[in-house]
């Protein structure tokens, strides 16, 4: 995983790469934070499957302080989310349940957070154009609702080419141009293009304008 900064690229690592050791429990969040640091990482980016600090704020304080000893930066924190709802109410207590995720984002200090905006398992009818199109308004103001409150702590959200329903370059720009937030962007996945037959050299320069750093 490479960040740039100030024209620099950092070697990172993001924990889903350590998923398995995690859910096995043969490794904790802040052994990865070691491992990273043992193996010439500079950053990590923070998915919590295999472990949880959105309801834990002893870890979250415990994974800011060991990257903090080690001068490994908490780059990003990356989330499922899902905005296709069939009511509102649900609708809003998924918004909901994404700002509690980037309270805890703010307190461990990360100023980049990616989020989904469908389902990342779909059926093959859920993944076309006309389904997206369908249902843009409700991804649009999911975002929308988020990334505002993000903006108070200073907060990027993102959404990645991933997922199937967004994964496309004109997809992911359809609605960061409808979303229409200057701290709403993209989390670039160079391979991501590749799961729906996009050249990635094609989607990267595309969607590079558009980039969170």
């Amino acid at each position: 995983m490479l960040k740039k900064e100030n024209d620099n690229i950092k070697v990172g690592l993001s924990t889903y790469s350590l998923v398995r050791d995690l859910r096995a429990e043969t490794m904790t969040v802040l052994d990865v934070i070691q491992w990273i640091a043992d193996n010439g990482g500079e950053h990590m980016e923070m998915v919590p499957y295999g472990y949880s600090v959105v309801d834990n704020v002893e870890l979250a304080d415990q994974v800011r302080e060991k990257a903090e000893s080690l001068g490994i930066e908490l780059s990003a924190y990356s989330l499922p989310a899902n905005f296709d709802q069939e009511t509102e109410e649900a609708f809003q207590e998924e918004v909901e349940r994404i700002k509690k995720h980037l309270d805890i984002v703010n307190r461990l200090g990360i100023k980049i957070m990616r989020h989904d905006v469908t389902a990342f398992t779909l059926k093959p009818k859920e993944m076309t154009i006309h389904y997206f199109e369908e249902h843009y308004e409700k991804l649009v103001r999911g975002s929308q609702l988020l990334a505002d409150y993000a903006a108070q702590y200073g907060i990027t959200t993102t959404i990645e080419n991933h997922g199937f329903n967004v994964q496309s370059s004109d997809r992911v720009q359809r609605v960061i141009h409808g979303v229409n937030r200057d701290n709403f962007k993209t989390t670039l996945d160079v391979g991501n293009f590749l799961c729906i037959d996009e050249d990635p050299l094609v989607g990267v320069k595309k969607n590079i304008p558009c980039a969170a750093e």
